[in-house]
């Protein structure tokens, strides 16, 4: 799917483009030669990265402004937004891709200001060797290594669990053990820039994002 944008016989004037996408994938822009393009400059913008799986995808399905990731914007009121997530990897999950430590190369190639990660219902497992160890030991090292790169990221957990939940009322036990190992970690951690938000049931059982 492409865009074409044609001024031919308008004034030449510098002009501001914003293309909302949905499950689509930004592969760049042209122009012609004696044109130019560049990010909209801004002393207060701050780049915002999320990280997650099918959940936080930009190909998650519903309205484009109402995906956790454009949510999550809205909220912080950031438009430089990136997200890097894929259905079904998890921090110690590769179900559908690479895990996110394997992919922390793309977080620190885009050295954002802040970064929103939620704890992931595919580390759940079934053979025994996802359990709250291994789950704690994969929170760790994503930290450590992001943190030893990014030393003044700000980093955002949470936010609930339960893949493709409609409502707080689906969330498995074993869900929310996940979100309660990340809790526990990033309590242990005790470091400055990571913080834990837990799950926001209100009175129409929705998501916190």
């Amino acid at each position: 799917l492409s865009y074409v944008y044609d001024w031919s016989g308008k004034p030449n004037k510098t002009r501001r483009i914003r293309i909302p996408m949905f499950n689509q994938v930004f592969t760049g822009v042209w122009v012609d030669p004696k044109y130019s393009v560049w990010a909209p400059s801004n002393p207060n913008r701050y780049r915002l990265y999320i990280e997650g799986d099918s959940i936080t995808q930009m190909g998650q399905p519903g309205n484009g402004q109402y995906r956790p990731c454009h949510r999550l914007a809205n909220i912080l009121g950031c438009d430089d937004v990136w997200d890097s997530s894929i259905g079904g990897t998890g921090f110690i999950s590769n179900g559908g891709g690479p895990k996110l430590i394997d992919r922390i190369s793309r977080v620190l190639d885009a050295a954002p200001d802040i970064l929103y990660v939620r704890p992931i219902n595919n580390d759940v497992g079934n053979d025994g060797t996802y359990n709250t160890t291994t789950r704690k030991a994969a929170y760790k090292l994503y930290f450590d290594t992001l943190l030893a790169a990014l030393p003044n990221l700000i980093i955002i957990c949470g936010g609930g669990s339960a893949a493709g939940a409609a409502n707080l009322t689906t969330t498995t036990a074993s869900a929310w053990q996940v979100e309660a190992d990340m809790a526990s970690a990033i309590s242990e951690y005790n470091h400055p820039h990571v913080k834990f938000l837990a799950t926001i049931s209100d009175t129409t059982q929705r998501w916190l994002l």
